[in-house]
């Protein structure tokens, strides 16, 4: 298959789960399953915006860096002192983003997210265009495109659900929106070169 084929079947498969997505998040709930609004945002949010200024990924309880940056002889008690805290504390993660003056928009987001759901779908049909003599029927590719989508929420979401506490609810959502997004994927895929053998 020549380039401009392939493009276009990325591109494709790319258009395929961005339409998923859309219906994922407005029609069945999937990409909200897990999703809390904060308790007591009025107090929360004047806390975190006087305290914390820089964006970024913030996991706590902290002091990690510094259990493992101390002298020996210390490391022993400050990991007691954490593990304490970890066990009488809240403990997760933060992601956030100060007030910057910008507003939220919608547009920027979705073009974000299309742009990286066809960035998926070329890699996808690249891929499903190295394995095709070992999948002859349109089954095995269907099956092929949507484990990748297993094997990323595998890789990714599993791992914030183990090490940082993200919802079973979350994991279990993720999982479902990202096998059926990648199996419609597949379904275009494993059509197009189907058709184009």
């Amino acid at each position: 298959m020549n380039k401009g084929r392939l493009l276009l079947a990325g591109v494709l498969a790319g258009l395929a789960v961005f339409v998923w997505g859309m219906l994922s998040h407005m029609v069945f709930g999937l990409g909200e399953a897990a999703v809390k609004s904060l308790p007591n945002e009025a107090v929360v949010l004047p806390a975190l915006n006087q305290n914390v200024k820089a964006p970024g990924f913030y996991l706590y309880p902290g002091g990690m860096e510094a259990m493992q940056n101390a002298p020996k002889d210390q490391q022993e008690a400050l990991t007691k002192q954490w593990e304490e805290t970890y066990k009488t504390q809240p403990h997760g993660v933060l992601i956030l983003t100060p007030p910057n003056g910008a507003g939220f928009s919608f547009p920027k987001l979705l073009v974000n997210e299309l742009l990286s759901n066809i960035a998926g779908g070329l890699i996808a049909a690249w891929l499903l265009s190295l394995a095709l003599g070992s999948l002859p029927s349109f089954g095995g590719r269907v099956l092929f495109v949507t484990l990748l989508g297993v094997f990323a929420v595998l890789a990714i979401d599993t791992s914030y659900w183990n090490w940082y506490g993200f919802p079973t609810k979350y994991l279990l959502a993720s999982l479902a929106d990202n096998a059926l997004g990648s199996a419609l994927a597949g379904v275009v895929l494993a059509w197009w070169f189907k058709a184009k053998a």
